[in-house]
Formats: structure tokens, C-alpha cells, sequence
């Protein structure tokens, strides 16, 4: 019998801020995106939240996208 390894993805990761500007940080489980511009496209490689994991966006006002 053959068991493959399954590689559980946990949290959004390799984001590439492509118009606005944004830093992405992770502490432990937690993603938190501050976003420093109202508007900022980002490109994920993966966007999944695991149980137990946090993500935060951080946006400058209510209007924000």
C-alpha cells in the first residue's frame, strides 16, 4: 500500500502586491495584510484558511477595496 503525503495549506501565501501598496506579514497562525493605499489588487499563489488560522486585512477606510 501506498501512502502519498498530503501538503495541507494553511492561510493565503505567495502574495505579489500588483497595484496599491500593502505589506503582507505572517506571526505564527496569523496573515495580517495592512493595506496602505484604498485600492490594492493582490495576486496569491494560494488563498485558503485553514481551522485555526487567522487572516486579517487592515484597510485605511470603510471604502476601501
Amino acid at each position: 500500500m501506498c501512502l502519498g503525503h498530503t501538503l495541507v495549506h494553511a492561510n493565503p501565501s505567495g502574495g505579489n502586491v500588483v497595484s496599491g501598496s500593502a505589506t503582507i506579514s505572517t506571526n505564527g497562525s496569523t496573515l495580517t495584510i495592512n493595506q496602505g493605499s484604498d485600492r490594492v489588487i493582490i495576486d496569491w499563489q494560494n488563498f485558503s484558511i485553514q481551522v485555526g488560522e487567522t487572516t486579517t486585512f487592515m484597510q485605511p477606510s470603510e471604502m476601501s477595496a
